[in-house]
């Protein structure tokens, strides 16, 4: 395909936020991940400036780092058989359109066990560049650091090419804001980076109760003829607002891009996806608005012996004044869940992934249920589960409102070990109390992912809340 700007979307896995959007121009490329998808090998955040196709120049890309690797050069074990360039795995939510990408990245606890060094946020890019720009100075990558102001935007032009980069929330290991430079280490790699210096753990000092963060915001400029064209978009975009509020509960940015408002909104202790302006695209790969993936995949024999065998779950009328229970098996489910049979489960069947030696799920598959609820109200879920070892006992399971937001972001349900069929309440990790979820009156989707092969679900039970 030869035309030019287009807009490629695609999507992955079971919740909404596993998906990419990719802005593409003749001239200059930025693409942002909804949510994080590989851990410690994603390249979430990255964008392309012309130049020869033979020569191997750094592509702009954000690297989260503890270990003092900004490059992604220093190889580390992977606990199996292979040496590889691990960075750390934050949490990360993106939101895209168009030539404006807005991504936020947060560091929890558990994603500092690898860190060795100080903990940074870097947008790496190559050196080779027409020109860098702070706000409306030009400044010297070469063999230079340049402080950059907060609030500041820093501009990379190559050719009739621009991408213009802006930081607009940091927080710090110590719960202040963090100082942001431009950098070249003199690294045989041709790179430069744009560096968010999150600060070292000090194990004389204490840290504040907050991870440590950063928001960038990027803007992709194409065309730009002539210096005049270059000075107005450096207007544009630095004279462009973004709007923070952030709590040790709560990160809101919202900032204005080019032709609507983007916005992340998310709550500690970031564990589910964000709630995003404009929302995650839903094509399995679209180009600009049509869902080709679909129509490609139609094409697939394989596709089409599952379409015609597949039928549609009959929805659940949830009751407003006393439990109401569903059988398990009665899904719209995909592989590699099956349905088994037991004459002390309800109906005679259950739901569930069969245990193959030496294989573990790989979370693909999904059984969904439609709920017609009654009366909008808090209510508790629970499963009759019969899940007889610590290898076998847990699932993944979200409810999700018709407009595809999250009344339960997906969690890790492990209903424990029980040899014998056994009523179990939903509970997040680590929490003792039952999961209470508000539901609205109309249609919502219940969503059971497989964890462990051999956990087996027969029934589902919701009951409103104080029943």
């Amino acid at each position: 395909n030869t035309r030019y700007p287009r807009l490629v979307e695609q999507t992955w896995g079971a919740t909404p936020a596993c998906a990419r959007t990719h802005w593409m121009c003749p001239d200059v490329t930025l693409s942002t991940a909804w949510s994080a998808y590989h851990g410690r090998m994603d390249i979430a955040l990255s964008a392309d400036l012309p130049g020869p196709r033979d020569a191997r120049l750094p592509r702009l890309a954000f690297i989260p780092d503890g270990r003092g690797d900004p490059y992604g050069k220093l190889r580390i074990s992977d606990g199996k058989v292979h040496d590889k360039a691990f960075h750390l795995g934050p949490w990360w939510a993106g939101a895209q359109d168009k030539a404006d990408a807005l991504g936020v990245a947060v560091y929890r606890e558990t994603d500092l066990k690898d860190a060795t060094g100080p903990l940074a946020s870097h947008l790496i890019f190559r050196k080779r560049l027409d020109g860098v720009w702070v706000g409306d100075t030009r400044v010297a990558v070469e063999g230079a650091t340049h402080s950059v102001p907060a609030g500041a935007a820093v501009f990379l032009r190559q050719g009739s090419a621009a991408i213009g980069i802006r930081v607009p929330w940091t927080r710090g290991q110590d719960g202040a804001a963090c100082p942001v430079a431009l950098v070249d280490d003199g690294n045989a790699f041709g790179a430069a980076r744009l560096t968010v210096s999150h600060t070292r753990r000090d194990a004389a000092g204490s840290l504040a109760h907050v991870p440590a963060g950063v928001a960038f915001w990027l803007r992709a400029g194409s065309g730009i003829a002539d210096d005049r064209a270059f000075a107005a978009f450096r207007r544009a975009f630095s004279s462009a607002e973004a709007e923070v509020q952030a709590t040790p509960e709560r990160i809101a940015v919202h900032v204005a891009g080019a032709t609507r408002r983007l916005s992340i909104t998310a709550a500690a202790p970031f564990t589910s996806a964000a709630q995003t302006q404009p929302a995650p695209p839903t094509a399995t790969l679209g180009l600009d608005g049509e869902n080709i993936g679909r129509r490609i995949l139609a094409r697939s024999p394989v596709i089409q012996t599952y379409l015609a065998m597949r039928r549609p779950a009959p929805p659940v009328a949830v009751a407003p004044e006393h439990a109401t229970v569903w059988e398990a098996e009665h899904a719209c489910a995909t592989v590699p869940f099956e349905i088994g049979t037991d004459a002390e489960a309800s109906g005679g069947a259950y739901l569930w992934v069969p245990e193959i030696g030496g294989q573990s799920s790989s979370g693909g598959g999904r059984a969904s249920y439609r709920l017609q609820v009654g009366r909008s109200g808090p209510y508790l879920l629970e499963g009759r589960v019969l899940t007889p070892t610590p290898e076998d006992d847990s699932f993944f399971l979200s409810v999700r409102a018709a407009d595809g937001s999250e009344l339960l972001p997906e969690i890790l349900w492990s209903p424990g070990v029980f040899t014998a069929w056994t009523w179990r309440a939903v509970k997040a990790p680590g929490q003792k109390a039952s999961a209470v979820i508000e539901l609205p009156q109309g249609e919502v989707t219940l969503i059971l992912r497989p964890r462990e092969p051999g956990s087996k679900i027969d029934q589902f039970r919701a009951t409103p809340a104080g029943r």
